[in-house]
């Protein structure tokens, strides 16, 4: 039972110091407003989480005040955390979203292509 929690995976990118915290506030901000992500994505998400709350099933009935809506804020957490994760490794979040513009102004992304057949 030693290594039971270190499989789980989003047990494993949970932050652990608030500075982790804030790190995971602000991924979650450029999941959201990066353009790389897909709008169904986002939507996605979003109606996943507020299913999850709508709906009558939980893990914890909403009978206990307390209890029902951490069960659910747990839920909400996890799924947007495991989203984030995955955006962020799919779409490269981290990475600084350069505009066409300078796409094209930057001689290391323009390349050519040589027709075989054809003069320049």
């Amino acid at each position: 039972m030693e290594g039971v929690g270190r499989r789980c995976l989003p047990v494993k990118f949970l932050p652990k110091s608030p500075g982790e915290w804030w790190q995971l506030a602000r991924r979650m901000g450029r999941f959201y407003s990066s353009a790389r992500v897909p709008r169904g994505l986002k939507i996605a998400v979003v109606a996943l989480c507020a299913l999850y709350f709508l709906l009558p099933t939980d893990l914890l009935l909403d009978r206990f005040p307390l209890l029902g809506r951490l069960d659910d804020l747990t839920a909400i957490a996890l799924i947007h955390l495991g989203a984030v994760v995955w955006a962020q490794h799919q779409y490269r979040l981290d990475e600084p979203e350069r505009s066409p513009a300078s796409l094209q102004a930057d001689p290391a992304v323009t390349t050519t292509v040589d027709v075989p057949g054809r003069s320049t």
